[in-house]
């Protein structure tokens, strides 16, 4: 007796792949609601929302904006899967033109996602992007190899942040520059307007609206008592990779990777917290050496960004890189909105093509240069795409 034509189908090549690119999809949605799903679930139990009102958390991590993102990180591998082995079979060979041609299509799918995340996402992977194409050139020789070129790059965009935070809050994202205010223990939106934004006639001190006390005496102070906070905050960030991509490493040698995580935490919280302590401290010196009225001169907290960015070297060299990639987006966003604000035109759809031509480049190193791309990189690529 035949069997019927579907079943036939599901045990051909083609078939195949499409079961495959099903299983990525499921895969990748699961993902994106346990990242921005439980994120949310998270962060509720850290601010206590979740007991106070369980039932708009719940609402608020199955929300629209959750589910875009969960289908958007379920359709890019399951597109790549289809156009990757359909190229495959009609042009075989290793060149790297299939990845490359289904990573651009499958960077389609960013039109899933909402319009408010697009240019972040796009800009976090064209950085990751840049550096795997940059390294590439390194290993074939046709660029030099310049030490600590990554914490160069992470102490000029620092310096941007920093300057950002302090005096033009809007070249960065809302959230973001919560999280700076947060980081700082200290710092206010009120009180860094009163003392470096608003246009004043009289050098305004640190005590009324920044610090209690001298300057010297509260970095010292702050920096013990901000070391064990940040140390906790780093803990669960460093946990979740080992979590996702070295369980086997951790079930099969618990001992060594607990230590590992350990020691790298301590390392984390002695970088955040020197990161900050020495930003503070340099803008509170170099405003009382000035000792001008505000608006602050915006060399103050650029200054104070580079200075405090060296602290990275507290980190292993592979996290300096990462760290260096994670800044680089945040640059790059406040370049653009500084380039909005002279009314330069923007490209329809930018952020597609950015990302689009971003997955380009990652998913051609993903299957010809694998080396080029940083631990974290080929970990997300891998669980959602595959070897």
């Amino acid at each position: 007796m035949a069997k019927p034509k579907m079943d036939g189908f599901f045990e051909s090549e083609e078939g195949r792949t499409v079961i495959v690119a099903l299983e990525r999809f499921v895969r990748g949605s699961a993902t994106g609601l346990a990242l921005y799903g439980g994120g949310t679930l998270a962060l509720s139990v850290l601010n206590g929302k979740l007991f106070r009102s369980p039932v708009h958390v719940f609402r608020e991590a199955l929300s629209v904006d959750t589910l875009r993102f969960s289908a958007f990180l379920g359709a890019f591998p399951a597109v790549y899967k289809l156009v990757h082995d359909t190229l495959r079979r009609t042009r075989p060979g290793k060149d790297g033109s299939n990845s490359t041609i289904a990573g651009a299509i499958a960077g389609l799918t960013m039109f899933i996602e909402s319009g408010k995340r697009r240019r972040t996402i796009a800009l976090f992977l064209l950085a990751r992007a840049a550096n795997a194409f940059l390294h590439t050139l390194v290993r074939r020789g046709r660029l030099p190899r310049i030490r600590h070129l990554d914490t160069a790059v992470f102490s000029i965009c620092t310096g941007f942040i920093v300057y950002a935070a302090a005096s033009d809050p809007e070249l960065i994202p809302a959230g973001y520059y919560r999280s700076i205010l947060r980081w700082s223990r200290g710092w206010t939106d009120k009180g860094l307007a009163e003392t470096l934004r608003r246009e004043g006639t009289a050098f305004v001190p640190c005590d009324l609206h920044m610090h209690p006390g001298s300057c010297h005496v509260y970095a010292l102070k702050d920096t013990l008592r901000s070391w064990p906070s940040f140390f906790k905050m780093y803990l669960p960030i460093n946990l979740v990779p080992v979590l996702l991509f070295k369980y086997k490493q951790l079930l099969s040698r618990p001992r060594d990777t607990l230590t590992s995580l350990f020691i790298h935490t301590v390392w984390s919280g002695t970088f955040l917290t020197f990161l900050v302590q020495i930003a503070k401290y340099v803008i509170c010196v170099l405003r009382h050496w000035e000792r001008k009225p505000p608006p602050t001169a915006g060399y103050i907290p650029f200054t104070a960004g580079v200075l405090c960015a060296l602290s990275v070297l507290f980190e292993r060299a592979s996290r300096r890189r990462e760290l260096s990639m994670y800044v680089i987006p945040h640059f790059l966003n406040g370049m653009f909105l500084l380039a909005q604000r002279h009314h330069v035109k923007t490209v329809p759809f930018g952020s597609i093509l950015v990302f689009m031509a971003s997955t380009m480049t990652l998913m051609h190193a993903y299957e010809r240069e694998r080396d080029s791309l940083s631990n974290l990189v080929k970990g997300i690529i891998k669980h959602l795409v595959g070897n």
